[in-house]
């Protein structure tokens, strides 16, 4: 498998105004994935939603795992992480994306 940064819906972050994080893993056999979202080191599940895996014209797949959540202005700083397990990895792979949350004025 392969796996893209994590993707921001917006590029500039507002406190409270939602966004969507995407995680993208491309070129993995067999089809079963699993594709965890982390808050620092915590695992959420609240606003986690993943697609079917989409099967490829050489028969691999890919697949996108988005986090929907409403950033807070003490949410500055704090570390998301989306996660991959596959039958083929020795270890998880995973991309981190750091929040930089704007207050509204």
């Amino acid at each position: 498998p392969s796996m893209s940064d994590i993707i921001k819906s917006a590029e500039t972050v507002m406190a409270d105004i939602s966004i969507r994080l995407t995680c993208k893993v491309n070129d993995f056999f067999p089809e079963t994935i699993s594709i965890v979202w982390y808050l620092q080191n915590t695992r959420m599940t609240n606003g986690v939603k993943s697609m079917p895996p989409l099967k490829g014209s050489e028969g691999e797949f890919s697949v996108y795992s988005h986090l929907m959540l409403t950033p807070k202005a003490k949410d500055q700083g704090l570390n998301f992480t989306c996660q991959v397990h596959h039958i083929t990895l020795s270890a998880p792979m995973s991309r981190s994306i750091s929040l930089s949350v704007k207050c509204k004025i």
